[in-house]
């Protein structure tokens, strides 16, 4: 008896001959085949184990980790310096550590890092016979970890390989500093843009087998923790909080997966260290971190900041993630940014939040004008920059 032409059709569709072509591949596996999932019951997870930490009690291996705080508070500073620690196996802040390979992807101030190096080896007295075995190195080149960048995701991965074949010791520790320099041309607010950034972090993780630290800017309302969507903190192992007050400073855990530290905090300074001096003499500084009291470091009472104020830190920032060259001539040989990304900028961190774009323009037009009044902001054509920094 013949078979009805709709199975049949239905079966050759289903059916995938030896020599078809392989179709497209999900997470590495072809959806048109059934995987055969694992499945483990109680009795064969295995005895329990301590989690194996890099930074006692903070931070174990492989894990994503973000560290966040306001422009100026010195987040990129903690960074460094437990990168630092942690490529000498030196106790960071009072925690042990386990010690390894570093890479610090240094996408945000490039020009400064050569100061903090040396400032950092000047305070730990670390001459250069020592600074040339530590197993630490910079990526200074500008690279794109979106959604968009996966042939930079690929890079990373073999130059963090390359590096640890040069060093003969595993790379188990990446910085990324910052995610905003990172990831151009994304949008911190979207849920697919920070979904995709997130999992090219997992791509680096799963082929490197090394925990990561992003540097990251806080919102317009500090409270709220760092800026951009809730994905991102919601990937994150470690969330830690940098604050700066009237006296000092303080690191604060905001989120430890295992829960062992939430609430943990820090106090430090930053102390700064004279480098050398520049061809008419002037002293060249830099700043290494200096632990010290919590309670002496901050002020728990702080005013509300205005709105101008919340926006001259995005400006800042704007300055350093999206550089314009000033054409010289008339105009100042300073950092410049667009007006167009000045104004994109604070949309994304919620500061111009009106529904209406009537509204959006009026609080454009009334942090302009704050701004420029203050002296914090100057206008030339497309171009804009901070005329009191000149």
């Amino acid at each position: 008896m013949a078979r009805p032409r709709d199975e049949v059709r239905r079966e050759q569709r289903h059916r995938r001959e030896p020599d078809d072509e392989p179709g497209p591949r999900f997470n590495g596996h072809d959806p048109h085949v059934l995987r055969q999932i694992p499945v483990l019951g109680l009795h064969e997870l295995g005895a329990a184990e301590g989690q194996d930490n890099m930074i006692a009690g903070m931070l174990g291996t492989e894990q994503l980790a973000m560290i966040y705080g306001e422009s100026g508070s010195g987040k990129s500073f903690v960074a460094f310096d437990a990168a630092m620690h942690y490529a000498l196996a030196r106790e960071w802040m009072g925690r042990k550590v386990k010690g390894g390979g570093v890479l610090y992807i240094a996408a945000e101030g490039r020009s400064s890092w050569a100061n903090r190096v040396e400032a950092f080896c000047r305070h730990y007295d670390i001459d250069e016979e020592k600074r040339a075995m530590i197993p630490f190195g910079f990526v200074l080149e500008g690279i794109n970890l979106g959604r968009t960048g996966n042939g930079d995701v690929a890079a990373v991965i073999a130059a963090s390989q390359r590096w640890g074949e040069k060093l003969q010791t595993a790379i188990d520790f990446i910085i990324i500093d910052t995610m905003a320099r990172a990831t151009p041309g994304s949008n911190e607010n979207d849920a697919g843009d920070m979904s995709g950034f997130v999992g090219n972090m997992d791509r680096i993780r799963q082929s490197t087998k090394a925990s990561q630290l992003i540097v990251h800017h806080s919102g317009k309302n500090a409270a709220l923790g760092a800026r951009g969507h809730s994905s991102l903190r919601a990937a994150v192992d470690l969330e830690l909080e940098v604050e700066r007050g009237e006296a000092g400073r303080i690191l604060r855990v905001r989120k430890s997966r295992d829960g062992n530290d939430d609430g943990a905090e820090q106090g430090f300074s930053l102390q700064v260290i004279e480098v050398g001096h520049d061809s008419e003499g002037t002293a060249i500084t830099s700043c290494v971190v200096a632990t010290g009291d919590v309670d002496k470091a901050i002020s728990r009472k702080s005013k509300k900041r205005e709105r101008w104020q919340l926006a001259l830190d995005v400006f800042n920032n704007t300055l350093v993630d999206f550089p314009e060259t000033s054409p010289g001539g008339r105009l100042p040989n300073i950092g410049m940014t667009t007006e167009a990304h000045l104004r994109q900028a604070l949309e994304r961190a919620s500061i111009i939040d009106g529904e209406k774009p009537n509204t959006r323009n009026q609080q454009w037009k009334r942090i302009k004008d704050a701004l420029q009044s203050r002296g914090h902001l100057r206008i030339d054509g497309t171009l804009c920059w901070r005329p009191d920094l000149q």
